[in-house]
């Protein structure tokens, strides 16, 4: 099973930041490494890479390998993919300058032994690694051994008087949501042409020769492409850039529901769910699941939507009854649902719903028929309660309130 975590490592002294986030070295995957040097308990490195950017939402998977980086790009990032290693191993991706002295290093504990990705970066533009263009190397040391080390170059950029000034990693940008964004120059003579000299836009984007690339992402990934300015009188510049693209997110709320009523009583009120998502609007479809009483309009719709969500619990006894709406989009790749709950009471024979019934000081207890009391687990069902001051706590499930019935017989 692959485990992906997340640390984020704030540093005064030299900037830079580690995420474990994701897997990835150096413009090459290498399968099957392994160390098995003492103390260091198997370590196999799955896959690494380089790269200037990772595949936005898409942790674990392997971002374009890069070994050629500016110092106005913003970042560089290791990524690897590992398994093996015990609970409590030490391990630190170190990052080497031109001076092969270590500018960064960034310790983590090893969890476990399952296959786990991570991603770790430092900060180019605006950072002191900056001001030190040359060749680097960046190493995952593990207890005391280095399990690879891979190089890559910090340059300046060209001294043509045409030159680029947007940033290498470009906003990223979501499935279904239209996407503008326009490169930016510095020096040179108008008019400045802009054109694709290698590699792909992720599909959906286009360039124009004003620099400026607009459409609609159609789908997730990360994508590397050199782009090609030239002025009016003849000089050009090229730049390669890194853009990601992930899918949209769709927040659903709430995510459950609870009718009651009484036996032969009115029915409840509808009670509303509401789908909405970030970046993009989203088609999706609702179904009701294993629950012929419950029912939920429309079974289909774009974000932002509501759904009306109704019970009908004509001749159903006194009890409880469970359902399930599920909301499915396959553009966004969801799948979730929402239990929905119906309880049936019969006023005339009034009872305690099966439910933990929490008291102040948080002691549970449950009193059976047999009168002997004892601590009530979760699993159990719970009549009564009690506090340590004499306190007793019995659950009024029509009004969905716990009463307090004090030692002076008052409520």
């Amino acid at each position: 099973m692959l485990r992906t975590t997340l640390i984020i490592a704030s540093l005064t002294l030299i900037q830079g930041a580690a995420g474990q986030i994701s897997s990835g070295g150096g413009g090459v995957r290498q399968e099957g490494q392994a160390v098995q040097a003492a103390g260091h308990h198997a370590i196999q490195v799955l896959s690494r890479q380089v790269t200037r950017a990772q595949a936005p939402g898409r942790n674990c998977t392997e971002a374009i390998p890069e070994n050629k980086f500016l110092t106005t790009d913003k970042e560089v990032y290791l990524r690897f993919t590992y398994s093996g290693g015990a609970a409590g191993d030490l391990a630190a991706v170190e990052w080497v300058n031109p001076k092969k002295s270590v500018y960064l290093a960034q310790p983590f504990n090893n969890s476990g032994s399952g296959a786990t990705c991570h991603a770790w970066f430092i900060g180019i533009a605006g950072s002191a690694a900056a001001s030190q263009p040359g060749q680097w190397s960046v190493r995952l040391r593990w207890n005391d051994a280095i399990l690879f080390e891979d190089s890559f170059e910090i340059g300046n950029p060209g001294a043509s008087s045409l030159n680029i000034v947007s940033n290498g990693v470009l906003p990223s940008g979501t499935t279904g949501a239209e996407y503008d964004y326009s490169f930016t120059t510095a020096g040179g003579k108008e008019p400045v042409v802009w054109s694709l000299e290698s590699g792909s836009l992720p599909a959906g984007l286009r360039i124009a020769s004003s620099g400026r690339i607009s459409g609609t992402p159609t789908s997730p990934g990360s994508s590397r492409f050199t782009l090609k300015a030239s002025d009016a009188t003849g000089s050009n510049v090229t730049r390669t850039f890194a853009m990601g693209v992930s899918t949209a997110d769709v927040i659903i709320t709430p995510r459950s529901l609870l009718f009651s009523r009484a036996a032969n009583g009115d029915r409840p009120a509808p009670q509303m769910i509401t789908i909405n998502s970030t970046g993009a609007q989203i088609d999706y479809t609702v179904v009701v699941e294993g629950a012929p009483w419950l029912t939920a309009t429309p079974g289909a719709g774009t974000t932002s939507g509501t759904v009306a969500v109704s019970v009908d619990a004509t001749g159903r006894d006194q009890g409880s009854y469970a359902g399930t709406i599920r909301v499915r989009s396959a553009s966004a790749n969801v799948n979730a649902t929402i239990p929905v709950r119906l309880i049936v009471e019969d006023l005339d024979k009034p009872t305690v719903t099966r439910a933990l019934i929490s008291t102040v000081v948080g002691n549970d207890w449950i009193f059976p028929p047999e009168g002997v009391s004892r601590k009530a687990p979760f699993s159990k069902t719970v009549y009564m309660a009690a506090d340590g001051a004499g306190n007793l706590y019995a659950a009024d499930a029509l009004s969905h309130v716990i009463v307090k019935m004090m030692p002076d017989g008052t409520f």
